[in-house]
C-alpha cells in the first residue's frame, strides 16, 4: 500500500488532478485490468516469485565469502533484471 501511495503521490505532483481526464482513467483501468487477468490465466495464476538474493546471502554466509564475492554476486542478481 505505501508503494501505491508514493506512486500515486509523484504521478500528481507531474499532472494536473484536475486536468487528469476521468474517461481516460477509466480506459486505462479497464485495459490493465483485462490485461492482468490475461498475464494470469497464461501464468496459471502461479504469481510466486523466489528471487535469487535471500540464497546469496544464506550460501555466501555459510561459505565465508568474502565481501567483494558477495558484492559482486549482489551485483549480478540485481542486473538479471535488466
Amino acid at each position: 500500500m505505501a508503494t501505491a501511495q508514493v506512486l500515486f503521490h509523484r504521478f500528481y505532483c507531474k499532472k494536473s488532478f484536475v486536468r487528469f481526464s476521468a474517461k481516460k482513467y477509466s480506459e486505462l483501468r479497464h485495459d490493465l485490468i483485462r490485461t492482468e487477468r490475461h498475464l494470469l490465466k497464461e501464468m496459471g495464476f502461479i504469481c510466486h516469485v523466489e528471487h535469487p538474493h535471500k540464497f546469496i546471502s544464506n550460501y555466501l554466509a555459510t561459505l565465508e565469502a568474502p565481501p567483494e564475492l558477495t558484492q559482486e554476486a549482489w551485483n549480478l542478481a540485481n542486473d538479471r533484471y535488466f
